[in-house]
């Protein structure tokens, strides 16, 4: 679904060739768009806070290591 993707393009490759094929990008973003969920009706997370960036990089690995479903708050795709 194309307002589940990821708001930035993957350029470049391995070798900065120009094939747009980066693995872990491509890894992150099907898990991030078959594993995580958007709920706009919780508060965004704090990243001014030691715990919020905490929460952000749980948020992350949890994406990474396709343990979803991960829910995304604050945001609505």
């Amino acid at each position: 679904m194309k307002s589940n993707r990821m708001g930035f393009n993957n350029n470049k490759g391995l070798f900065s060739l120009p094939t747009g094929v980066c693995w872990w990008h491509s890894q992150f973003h099907r898990a991030a768009t078959y594993q995580a969920y958007y709920n706009p009706d919780k508060p965004k997370i704090d990243l001014s806070t030691k715990e919020g960036q905490i929460q952000m990089k749980d948020l992350v690995k949890d994406i990474r290591r396709f343990r979803g479903p991960v829910e995304i708050p604050g945001y609505k795709n």
